[in-house]
Order: structure tokens, then sequence, then C-alpha cells
């Protein structure tokens, strides 16, 4: 009995210092060690009896490497999210970064909104056109532009 306490020892020690390769196969052989070391069998179950029993349809022991292949792809899956994650706060950092044309000339954004009315004008969408003169005339009283803009609503 302390011989086979003392292999099953061995057998988790081994499966703690096994690359990962191995450790699929030592997990299944400390899966059968563990079920025989109470039974009456004085030896450990050899290599084909582990292969089949840790196969079995309805078997009591891992069923193979699954359990270690699910867990190696959700913490893939989980690496990929943290990649995507981090690659997407790099792209917001860079985008913050980036210099955004301020106009401060109130002329300039009235001219702006003045070209815009005029093309939608052109465009065939009067009422849109009418809309952004009045706002130009709003915002912008005391420019050129509005000037032009009372007068350009008073033709429409």
């Amino acid at each position: 009995m302390l011989a086979r306490i003392g292999l099953l020892m061995m057998a988790i020690v081994a499966a703690s210092a096994a690359p990962a390769a191995a450790q699929c196969m030592q997990r299944t052989q400390m899966a059968a060690a563990r079920q025989y070391a109470a039974s009456l069998s004085p030896q450990l179950p050899s290599i084909d009896q582990l292969a089949r029993q840790s196969y079995a349809r309805y078997g009591g022991y891992e069923q193979g490497c699954s359990n270690s292949r699910e867990q190696l792809m959700q913490a893939r899956t989980a690496q990929m999210q943290q990649r995507r994650d981090a690659e997407q706060a790099r792209r917001k950092a860079a985008r913050e970064q980036l210099p955004r044309p301020v106009v401060q000339d109130v002329e300039k954004q009235a001219a702006a909104k003045f070209e815009l009315a005029h093309l939608l004008w052109k465009g065939g969408n009067a009422p849109a056109a009418r809309k952004w003169l009045a706002e130009i005339m709003d915002k912008f009283p005391s420019t050129q532009t509005a000037d032009r803009a009372r007068l350009t609503l008073a033709r429409l």
C-alpha cells in the first residue's frame, strides 16, 4: 500500500515538472493511479489501459485532453480580446492627439454656412437653404455674410 502511495506521489511530482505536451498524459495517468490506489492490484495500469479508459464514453476519467484544450482556447480568446481592447484604446488616444481644425474667425464660419446654403439651393432644396440662411442671420448678425444672407433670403 505504501508503494502505491509512493508511486502516486512520484506521478504527481512528475506531472508538475513535465512540459505542457506531456502534461495531458500525466494527468490521465494520475487519474488512473488514484482509482487503482484503493484497488487490490499491486500494479499501476499500462499505457494501453489508460488510453482505453481515458477515451471511454462514460468513464470516470477526464475525457483525454479536452479540458486542457478548452482552457487553452479560453485563454487564447481572452488574450485576443485584451489585444483588441488595447488596440482600440491606442487608436482612441491617437485620435485625441490629432490636431482639430478650429475656426476662430466668425466671418469664415458664416461664409462656410452661406456656401452650404447656396449649394443646398442649387441642389433644389430651398427649405433647407432658408434654414441655414436664417441661422446665419441669428448667430452672426454683425457680419457681411449675414447681410448677404438677408438679401438672399428675401429673394427666395
